[in-house]
């Protein structure tokens, strides 16, 4: 009886991470997808700041979003915030915006391919 009850406390404590490992990694890209989506329309002079403020959050998430996800997918997102921000740092803040979509691209595709499915566990 008490292998049954461990056996079973354990499952709920896997149960448990996983659904914070969900909600995590969900409410964090979504957040930063929003936070991101109106620097597109931003005026030259705003989009560095904004930038850098973005991948400031974005580098307080990727510790903790590096438990849950695959390590190439978050090098792949910090590779594009790096290069948004070396081309909004360079004063080319059309070619930002264009890296800039694409690092949103990145988030969503993150976070609908992070459910659970048989092609994530197995």
């Amino acid at each position: 009886m008490k292998r049954f009850i461990s056996a079973l406390f354990l499952f709920f404590v896997l149960i448990g991470l996983t659904v914070f490992n969900l909600y995590y990694t969900h409410t964090s890209i979504t957040q930063l997808v929003k936070q991101a989506t109106p620097i597109l329309d931003m005026e030259e002079q705003n989009v560095t700041k904004a930038l850098s403020d973005l991948a400031a959050q974005w580098e307080e998430k990727r510790g903790m979003l590096s438990l849950f996800l695959h390590e190439a997918s978050v090098e792949q997102v910090n590779a594009a915030f790096a290069e948004s921000l070396s081309l909004a740092e360079t004063e080319k803040p059309d070619e930002a915006k264009a890296s800039l979509r694409q690092v949103i691209i990145f988030l969503t595709e993150l976070r609908e391919r992070e459910y659970p499915n048989l092609g994530n566990v197995f």
